[in-house]
């Protein structure tokens, strides 16, 4: 079910685009189109990893080290950008919220404790 719907995860890239295209003119791009590019990276290696070479890369820590450093890289972009904008903390705070839970549904379901299918 996660490669079904994780697949979908990858829409997320149009958004990300449009975004650095429209913020490429904005006094803001290199802030913003930093945290984005970080995001486009990270759903790029997620895309070669799963979905290209399709190899079991969790349990090899030189694949999963860059891996893990741009999705956290990401997620705090994520928080940083609306925290960082003039009054839009309660924007910061609600992905703040988002993010947290991501990470911990990872955590539950990518673990050793998870109750996943072992391969």
């Amino acid at each position: 079910m996660l490669r079904r719907v994780g697949r979908w995860y990858f829409i997320l890239a149009i958004p990300a685009l449009v975004n650095i295209l429209l913020l490429r003119y904005d006094a803001q791009f290199v802030r913003y189109g930093i945290f984005l590019g970080l995001f486009l990276a990270f759903l790029l290696v997620e895309w070669v990893y799963d979905y290209r070479l399709h190899i079991d890369w969790r349990r090899n820590w030189k694949l999963l080290a860059p891996y893990l450093a741009l999705y956290y890289a990401a997620n705090y972009g994520f928080v940083v950008m609306p925290w960082k904008m003039e009054h839009r903390a309660l924007q910061g705070i609600t992905m703040l919220v988002v993010v947290v839970i991501q990470i911990s549904v990872n955590v539950a379901t990518h673990g050793p404790w998870s109750t996943r299918q072992k391969a």
